[in-house]
């Protein structure tokens, strides 16, 4: 007989003495066993049997009551407005630690003093199950945990100890959070080994139950406000290969998405983040004629999903809701960052795989970059006096967006030498047949003495 038998006898037994409804609960509120005794129920009662567990708020609730510290009986109030009868919590405690409560309804006020003292033992003998049960799944735990080192003397030891337990083929499940807290064990199957390793919890089951323990624990670690990523490997041939298939479950766990359970064995090229660390992958894989291309979300969307889908560009049109010329036009922007053409099979290959591993790799290292100044791509330069402090000059205006002139009043050039500037045809009568200046700076006068040049908007 199990010790989870033993406990659901226990139940049964202080359900038949003290003739009231029996649950007994781990120290988390978690159903472990109950008995029924007659018709009387209410919803704390049914939702603890329905959902394996009591809510938060019941939680709260009854811990107010200092369940939690005491050694012996505890009565609990009924509260007609929320529909609660009344009970009496035995508190399951050994060695002066808690592993839970075990609940008795009582509505009408039957249970007395001295037969509550009577069934305290039944209190502290299953506290001794669930101890004893805590402590050999602890110690299991601590051996597989044993069977990931890379020390061949340990992982030959938890080889030995593990053998008559632990029946190749398994599979090995990795989730991945924030919460490094052990998963409760007596929340999984028997049959499930788990444990923490660098921050990893780790379960081991057979390969035809891991889906359902996965969403188990998942369940368990959501109840601590906690999003997992998980990742499989299965089938492991033998307890040797326990280390290697943690690293590979590792790796489909990281590229899943929150939420989501991904296996080895559908991670297609994501299996070389197993292959290399990540700066030797980004270095290899994502060279830094691609940088220009990554920092550009939608050419890097588009090129993802031109290559996803083999190049189709209907399809690829429609995938990004585009028309089919704005794609050309991406495509050919694409090539111009990359220098890489998209109807070479080595060229498509190479940007594929780096768009493939990228989002699963740590950012690289600037390689070189300086910070940009001030104004200069970096922080936008304040407006008002701001922008006139000691040794800043407002920049210069061109004519009509043209490029200014430089320091030496001549013209900016472009990359093959070329003036940036229009030119203009020289006409000695001045700007485009308009009268030129005096020797004193002032305008030609007509006759009349009116003015010869243009009135016109005022140019800063």
């Amino acid at each position: 007989m199990s010790e989870r038998d033993d406990l659901q006898d226990l139940v049964e037994t202080a359900a038949d003495l003290l003739k009231a409804p029996a649950t007994l609960e781990d120290r988390d509120f978690h159903l472990v066993a109950h008995a029924p005794h007659g018709g009387t129920i209410d919803p704390v009662r049914t939702e603890s049997i329905l959902h394996r567990r009591s809510t938060d708020e019941v939680r709260v609730r009854f811990e107010r009551h200092g369940i939690a510290r005491a050694t012996g009986p505890v009565r609990i109030p009924a509260d007609p407005d929320a529909g609660l009868l009344a009970r009496l919590c035995l508190p399951v405690r050994w060695n002066g630690v808690t592993y839970g409560y075990l609940w008795l309804l009582d509505g009408d006020d039957h249970i007395d003093a001295a037969l509550a003292v009577q069934a305290m033992p039944l209190a502290e003998r299953a506290a001794l199950l669930m101890a004893r049960q805590t402590r050999d799944r602890d110690d299991l735990g601590w051996k597989l945990a044993d069977l990931l080192t890379t020390r061949p003397d340990v992982q030959a030891q938890a080889t030995s100890e593990l053998s008559e337990i632990l029946t190749p083929p398994f599979a090995v499940a990795v989730l991945r959070g924030a919460d490094r807290a052990p998963l409760n064990p007596w929340l999984l199957p028997r049959s499930v080994l788990t444990t923490i390793w660098e921050g990893d919890h780790i379960l081991v089951t057979s390969p035809a139950n891991v889906e359902h323990v996965v969403e188990r624990a998942r369940q368990l670690l959501l109840e601590r406000k906690q999003a997992t990523r998980a990742g499989v490997y299965a089938p492991c041939g033998s307890l040797q290969e326990t280390r290697e298939g943690w690293l590979r479950a590792r790796v489909a766990a990281r590229t899943a998405a929150p939420g989501e359970t991904r296996t080895w064995s559908s991670l297609g090229a994501l299996r070389l983040l197993r292959c290399a660390d990540d700066e030797t992958l980004a270095r290899s894989a994502v060279p830094p004629e691609l940088h220009a291309l990554l920092n550009n979300p939608d050419l890097t969307r588009t090129a993802r999903t031109y290559l996803d889908n083999a190049g189709a560009v209907q399809k690829t049109a429609q995938a990004l809701n585009i028309h089919r010329q704005t794609l050309y036009h991406r495509l050919a922007r694409i090539e111009e960052l990359t220098n890489l053409t998209l109807t070479n099979g080595q060229d498509r290959l190479t940007l594929h795989l780096a768009l493939t591993l990228h989002p699963h790799l740590e950012p690289p290292e600037k390689q070189g970059a300086k910070p940009p100044k001030r104004g200069q791509g970096g922080e936008a330069p304040k407006k008002g006096r701001a922008a006139s402090a000691k040794g800043a000059k407002p920049p210069r205006r061109g004519f009509q967006g043209v490029a200014p002139l430089d320091k030496h009043g001549k013209g900016a050039r472009g990359e093959g030498g070329q003036s940036l500037r229009p030119h203009r045809p020289q006409d000695p009568r001045g700007f485009q047949g308009v009268a030129p200046l005096d020797k004193h700076g002032k305008g030609a006068r007509g006759e009349g003495g009116q003015s010869l040049r243009p009135h016109g908007p005022q140019v800063p």
